[in-house]
């Protein structure tokens, strides 16, 4: 293998070149899908434990509930505030890939394929479809908290532009 010269560049300095690089991707990804495909997207805050068949009544007042205890322990209404009913993504259909959750090298990877039910996606409906999809995969598992959506690519051979995102989840 062959070794590799400094480049002269410290750290902070790439560091500062890769925050500006990802500045970039995620404006073209605006001027070119516009607001109605975010790059990052992060519905709500969930964790993947309890029961996997909550009806979407009882997994929005779960999540309400969060954020109310969130807010009695310490008020800040712009980072707690939650719209089920705000539109989030602007399609009728997506896939969400999301790791399985044994986790590692040798992971198990699922594909979630979601379709709103009005022709586009709120944040209620998003989280609780991905939660119905997924829930059963990850409960009990290493991979629970939910930590957003990023897209990834836009499938091509269908009659209508199909995004796709990974789902991040952590421990």
């Amino acid at each position: 293998m062959a070794s590799r010269k400094p480049t002269g560049a410290s750290i902070s300095d790439l560091v500062e070149r890769v925050r500006v690089a990802a500045q970039e991707v995620r404006a073209a990804h605006r001027q070119l899908y516009g607001e109605g495909l975010p790059y990052d997207l992060f519905p709500a805050h969930w964790a993947f434990v309890g029961p996997v068949d909550l009806s979407r009544d009882e997994f929005e007042a779960r999540i309400r509930q969060t954020y109310e205890e969130w807010d009695a322990e310490s008020p800040d209404p712009e980072a707690h505030s939650w719209d089920p009913g705000e539109v989030v993504l602007c399609c009728d259909r997506v896939l969400i890939l999301y790791q399985g959750s044994s986790g590692g090298a040798g992971a198990d990877w699922q594909v979630a394929d979601l379709r709103a039910d009005a022709g586009h996606f709120t944040a209620g409906e998003l989280m609780h479809k991905f939660y119905r999809a997924a829930a059963a995969d990850l409960a009990g598992g290493d991979r629970q908290a939910f930590q957003g959506f990023e897209f990834v690519a836009v499938m091509g051979g269908y009659d209508d532009p199909l995004p796709l995102y990974r789902a991040w989840l952590g421990g």
